[in-house]
């Protein structure tokens, strides 16, 4: 019986409320407390739910609202009503698939992960983002927190193999572990056309094991511990948020 009150959409205590309204007749709701367990504040609102959806039928005797489920033939012409309303419903969806889908078109793009690894996961992404940034009209900008170390280790040759953006219209902030290799990268830098800022992540914090590239609407975290790999989100927040935080 709760299997198939349930199967027509009412939950646990719904299909409580129902199943003793259905046995004992007519009851107000002190009894239906008393009967099912449930405290009378939430009885009158599940029971005037229930009314709302049409499940149940009410009365008052001297004063006092009375709750009664619907008799076994009432209930089926019941359900059987809603899934003609469904049906209909249905068909008026599907009419107006065209402007739902216009709708979601015109929508902020959804948030999309990739997944990379490897050193040609990186050269992939580092790809990506110099293609990006040259398709950017305008103000074009890239922030990075560098594990320089780790990335050298991870990537031998990265330096040497020029694998930095030397854009001109590029203007790029790093955030980076102090090292020799970060004053290797800076001094690189120095003869480049970029305008370049930087911060130094102090040594005595410790090196962090993640490189993260925010560029666009797109931010990158790759793990250069061992072999490395990471993700790439692109989603309309992602810059704004971590410029913010880089402040």
């Amino acid at each position: 019986m709760l299997n198939i009150l349930s199967e027509i959409g009412l939950d646990a205590k719904e299909s409580k409320i129902f199943f003793i309204l259905l046995k004992r007749g007519y009851l107000p709701v002190r009894a239906i407390a008393t009967e099912t367990g449930i405290t009378r504040t939430h009885v009158y609102t599940i029971a005037e739910n229930l009314l709302k959806r049409g499940f149940l039928k009410e009365s008052e005797v001297r004063g006092v609202k009375r709750y009664e489920a619907l008799a076994y033939d009432e209930l089926v012409a019941h359900v059987a009503r809603r899934k003609s309303d469904l049906g209909l419903l249905e068909t008026r969806l599907q009419q107006a698939s065209g402007l739902f889908r216009g709708l979601a078109a015109k929508g902020v793009p959804r948030t999309q992960v990739r997944f990379y690894e490897g050193i040609e996961g990186i050269k992939s992404l580092y790809e990506e983002v110099r293609a990006d940034i040259e398709k950017i009209k305008g103000k074009k900008e890239l922030l990075t927190f560098w594990p320089t170390e780790s990335l050298e280790r991870a990537y031998p040759g990265f330096f040497e193999k020029q694998v930095y953006f030397d854009m001109p219209a590029l203007v790029k902030r790093d955030i980076m572990y102090e090292s020799p290799v970060t004053e290797k990268y800076v001094a690189m830098y120095r003869t480049k056309p970029t305008t370049h800022s930087y911060k130094i992540w102090p040594r005595a914090m410790g090196e962090f094991p993640t490189d993260v590239e925010i560029w666009g609407n797109k931010v990158s975290f790759t793990d250069v511990r061992d072999t490395p790999s990471g993700i790439v989100v692109e989603n309309q927040g992602s810059y704004a948020i971590s410029v913010v935080t880089s402040e």
